[in-house]
């Protein structure tokens, strides 16, 4: 097991001789709606706009029906053009959810 806390001489930085290793960064994409979770989708690394205009096309798109209405935040990939194409080709409607609703979650 490795430590939690380290101890060093007074004005000098405590070492730690266990590596590292976080190991990759995973994005998980899904939309819940009342059907349930509706394409969910694991990414490895950051989600962009293409990753998510990929996602959207190929995932979420063919799972929207017309009449759906998703709430997005503010991340500026939600809103590109390309996303927002997508959304009125499977005629879902999309409602903006502010800063601060997302604060009190």
């Amino acid at each position: 097991m490795t430590r939690t806390y380290a101890r060093a001489p007074r004005g000098e930085r405590a070492t730690v001789p266990e590596p590292v290793n976080y190991g990759a960064r995973i994005a998980v994409l899904g939309a819940l709606s009342l059907r349930g979770l509706l394409a969910p989708r694991t990414s490895e690394g950051a989600v962009n706009r293409e990753v998510f205009a990929l996602y959207g096309e190929h995932c979420l798109a063919p799972a929207l029906r017309p009449g759906d209405l998703g709430f997005l935040d503010n991340v500026q990939f939600h809103y590109s053009e390309r996303a927002v194409s997508l959304r009125k080709a499977a005629g879902a409607s999309v409602g903006g959810v502010s800063a601060s609703v997302l604060a009190r979650l």
